[in-house]
């Protein structure tokens, strides 16, 4: 089961980083909503807790960096739509 979370973590990471690339060369995120990226960031912090409680440290290491991921595309989000 920590195999198979990793590999959705590591998914979700390659999506996610994707998308950051992409805003980076577009300059604008419009096609992402904020209620996609905060619900996404409740999913993931949920996810973490669940992860922690049940000693998953690989799986919680995993997204807590898929957190960190989100936190770029909210500054992006900002940063691009004050442009």
């Amino acid at each position: 089961m920590k195999t198979f979370a990793l590999i959705a973590n590591i998914i979700t990471a390659i999506g996610i980083i994707y998308q950051i690339y992409h805003t980076y060369n577009i300059k604008k995120l419009d096609q992402l909503s904020w209620m996609h990226i905060i619900s996404s960031i409740i999913v993931l912090i949920i996810w973490g807790v669940f992860n922690y409680a049940n000693k998953l440290k690989v799986s919680s290491y995993s997204t807590f960096s898929l957190l960190i991921l989100y936190l770029i595309i909210i500054y992006q989000k900002i940063y691009y739509n004050t442009l």
